[in-house]
Formats: structure tokens, sequence, C-alpha cells
């Protein structure tokens, strides 16, 4: 029973082990000249959490919830849409 068990115990790390080194691999390894390759800014962080550099490609971009976009920003892409939609229509 205890050679079973060390047996399944030594398989589930294999497998921890071998399974972010496959996806390493798979995916070319880490390359800084595919970082630059994104659509949004990549932030990069020192050990105390500062950030200490912000990788981006063409656009310097950063994700934000709708809330923190005003109101009036809003209704105006609303707008232009509406009229868009509308000259595609006719």
């Amino acid at each position: 029973m205890v050679v079973l068990l060390a047996i399944f115990l030594i398989g589930i790390i294999a497998c921890c082990v071998a399974l972010p080194i496959s996806r390493y691999y798979r995916l070319g390894g880490l390359r800084p000249q595919s970082m630059t390759n994104v659509s949004q800014t990549l932030y990069v962080y020192d050990n105390n959490g500062q950030e200490v550099a912000g990788i981006y490609n063409k656009e310097n971009r950063t994700y934000v919830g709708i809330d923190a976009i005003p109101r009036h920003v809003q209704d105006a892409f609303i707008a232009i849409e509406d009229t868009r939609s509308i000259i595609t229509m006719v």
C-alpha cells in the first residue's frame, strides 16, 4: 500500500513539473521581442511591487472599467455608433 502511494505521489509531482516545462517549450520560451506584440500595455514590476517599465507596441493602452469612463464620453461613443449604423443601413 505504501509503495502504491509513493508511486502515485511521484506521478503527481512529475506532472506538476512537466506541465509548466512543456508549456514553456510549446510557447517558444520567453522572448522579449514577442512581448511587444500586445494590444494593451504590459507592466513590469520589481520585487517590491513597484512598476519599473511599461512595454507596448504601437499604442499605449490600459484597460479601464466602464465606471472609469465619464458618462458624456459613453454617450458620445454610442451616438457616433448609432450614426454609423443608420448610414450603413441606408
